[in-house]
């Protein structure tokens, strides 16, 4: 016996022993691939048998792959190590230019659980570690061929469609709310190449910008970069440009007019304001008011929004008394005075 990938029984992997009879091999992987070699120098037939761990099924073949095996190959891409494409053979026809590994993958296609049927499909944009993590009952090979794509960047002669903008108003309780940025929507960049956002001339990003609902403005560009060199852009799109909304108080200023009227009070007040809605001190609700005596008036003005603003007027009694003189003529006359 020459050795095999297995524990065997000098209790390591690999290497060689001297039997008699029989020796045996620990699979400690219930999911896992190992290779025994067997050599007789006298030409004698031998049987290997290989039993595995209890509840486990030991597929035995040479070389043909294991009943409810399948084989297949996929292409992972060098620079995230994700599983790029899957294909039943080692041909890949639709990958995008770039650098690949093409590894084959021997797996569970079966119906057992565990270990569980296992969806090649389900490959694509993971890694193989991840996939292994996952439980998938998968082996891949030891190495691998490199692949090496190449192309061109996809024409990029006009801007992109640009985000559309819902902008914020002053709502109920002179509260500033709503607002949003949305992209734009179809394919606004030619396959090859990515989507990005500049926000007041800052950095590109792929992400979409995020609504400032109270400020500052924000001014929006977008363009498409290739995604082979990541240097070559399309024009840039004319920017759009945010306007928040804004809860203003409105304006109000108030002129008092005296009262002059000692029997009917005439003061008033009128007022000069933005405003839609009055409420006086006194109760009363019109813009302006009149027949007043002496005293401080008070209003409460509502604006857009539910925003308020609060003036006073003082009313003052500017009333003057008559004036009287007295001229007396004498009495003449003893009898009937006069």
């Amino acid at each position: 016996y020459i050795g095999s990938t297995a524990f065997d029984v000098d209790g390591v992997p690999g290497g060689g022993v001297s039997i008699s009879s029989q020796v045996t091999l620990n699979l400690t992987n219930v999911c896992g691939e190992y290779t025994a070699v067997y050599f007789d120098a006298s030409g004698t037939t031998r049987t290997l048998t290989i039993t595995g761990p209890s509840g486990a099924t030991v597929y035995e073949h040479n070389p043909p792959t294991a009943p409810d095996y399948a084989y297949t190959y996929i292409a992972v891409n060098t620079v995230n190590s994700q599983v790029a494409a899957v294909s039943a053979t080692s041909n890949f026809t639709s990958l995008a230019a770039g650098t690949y590994c093409v590894y084959g993958v021997n797996y569970y296609s079966g119906t057992a659980n565990p270990p569980g049927n296992v969806n090649p499909a389900t490959f694509v944009g993971q890694t193989i570690s991840a996939l292994l993590s996952a439980g998938n009952c998968m082996l891949a090979s030891g190495n691998c061929m490199p692949l090496s794509i190449t192309g061109a960047c996809p024409t990029l002669t006009a801007a992109p469609a640009n985000v559309t903008i819902i902008n914020s108003t002053c709502m109920t309780g002179c509260t500033v709310s709503g607002g949003s940025i949305t992209a734009p929507t179809g394919t606004p960049c030619p396959a090859g190449s990515t989507l990005e956002y500049r926000v007041n001339g800052g950095a590109w990003s792929t992400t979409l910008p995020v609504y400032a609902q109270t400020g500052p403005a924000q001014s929006i560009e977008t363009r498409c970069l290739c995604d082979l060199d990541g240097v070559t852009s399309s024009p840039i799109s004319t920017a759009v440009v945010t306007v928040p909304g804004v809860c203003t108080n409105p304006t109000v200023s108030a002129v008092g007019t005296n009262n002059t009227s000692c029997t009917t009070p005439n003061g008033a007040v009128n007022l000069t304001t933005n405003g839609t809605t009055y409420l006086w001190s006194n109760g009363a609700t019109n813009e302006d008011i009149s027949g007043l005596s002496a005293g401080t008036y008070t209003v409460t003005v509502t604006g857009a929004g539910g925003c308020t603003a609060t003036t006073s007027a003082t009313i003052i009694n500017n009333t003057t008394n008559p004036t009287a003189s007295a001229v007396g003529t004498d009495n003449t006359s003893c009898t009937t005075p006069n």
